[in-house]
């Protein structure tokens, strides 16, 4: 069977059980939840730590847990205030460990120089190691899945090709074709250093080299036209920031070193972006988002070593997938992939 039969497959599957997924019984899934923190090493020298949430199905012990990595400008609850994603991964039998990666949320916040796109790769092959041997939860995971959004799939795929410690590698809101006239519009027009930001500024310290998005720019930038009023608001309101210096490390990434990302990935690879996001998916080849077949043939020629490639184009859906009203078809997706 093709990839894009079978991501029409799936998401048949799940649109048809969507209103299930949704409905006011289905919405709090039985789960158990812990708060964790991690004793990490940035660079090799400098002790931190990585703060976490995670959870489990109640009254029950799964086989696989997902490694949950937020985007710029997010943390850990990307995962779960807008839709509530380890809870749909309990109801389909996940573990999920959703982290605050270095620099952002509770986990150790480091001068933003140190905060670069190879140190959280690094990183997270620490909190996959800790996950393999029993470190969170008492449970030693035999399966992992590694899975990423904007920013942070940069990352999780830089790792995923570095380290092949994973079982699954799941990139959402990002593609390979960031053109440099959106990125330089992303910059100049959306982003600002947070020192200066009213809402972030008191807690950024005075760390020059962070950035956060200007007040109102969200819903251009990550949400979307079809987000509702409400999800919009909640984005601007629990905004985080961005060190410069990693925003810089993920461009290389994608456009200067994919041989030693993309290229070396030797796991399985599912891409799942939004058919609206116009952030990664307007470049230069055009918008490559809107089909599963589009965005096959824009990436599947990056990961030649993969063990399999998918892709899945998510319909209402822009950047921010978990802000969208196809959130729950996005992770429906994601979750049952991760069962074939």
């Amino acid at each position: 069977m093709n990839a894009a039969r079978r991501v029409s497959l799936v998401l048949a599957a799940v649109l048809a059980a969507t209103a299930v997924v949704v409905s006011p019984a289905a919405a709090e899934p039985a789960k158990s939840c812990t708060e964790v923190d991690l004793a990490v090493t940035a660079d090799l020298v400098v002790s931190a730590h990585v703060h976490g949430t995670y959870c489990v199905p109640a009254g029950r012990q799964p086989r696989t847990v997902q490694l949950l990595v937020h985007g710029a400008t997010y943390d850990r609850h990307y995962w779960d205030e807008a839709f509530d994603v380890p809870a749909a991964a309990a109801a389909a039998g996940y573990a999920t460990l959703a982290i605050d990666k270095l620099g952002y949320g509770e986990s150790a916040h480091l001068p933003s120089v140190l905060i670069t796109a190879e140190t959280e790769s690094a990183v997270l092959h620490q909190v996959i190691t800790a996950l393999r041997h029993g470190a969170v939860g008492g449970h030693a995971y035999d399966r992992v899945a590694l899975v990423g959004h904007s920013l942070g799939s940069i990352e999780t795929m830089a790792e995923a090709g570095t380290y092949h410690d994973v079982d699954y590698l799941v990139l959402t809101g990002m593609t390979h074709h960031l053109s440099p006239d959106i990125l330089a519009q992303t910059f100049t027009r959306h982003l600002h250093p947070a020192i200066l930001d009213a809402q972030v500024g008191p807690t950024a310290g005075l760390d020059a080299g962070l950035l956060t998005t200007l007040p109102g720019h969200r819903r251009t930038l990550f949400d979307g036209d079809n987000a509702s009023a409400s999800a919009v608001a909640h984005d601007e309101a629990t905004k985080s920031v961005l060190s410069a210096t990693e925003a810089d490390g993920a461009v290389q990434a994608l456009s200067v070193l994919p041989v030693t990302n993309s290229f070396a990935v030797t796991a399985p690879v599912l891409i799942a972006n939004g058919a609206a996001d116009t952030l990664f998916c307007a470049g230069a080849l055009g918008h490559a988002c809107t089909t599963a077949t589009a965005i096959t043939q824009a990436e599947r020629g990056f990961f030649p070593s993969a063990a399999s490639f998918t892709a899945a184009a998510i319909p209402g859906a822009a950047h921010s997938l978990t802000l969208s009203p196809a959130a729950a078809l996005a992770t429906g997706t994601i979750d049952s992939w991760l069962t074939t």
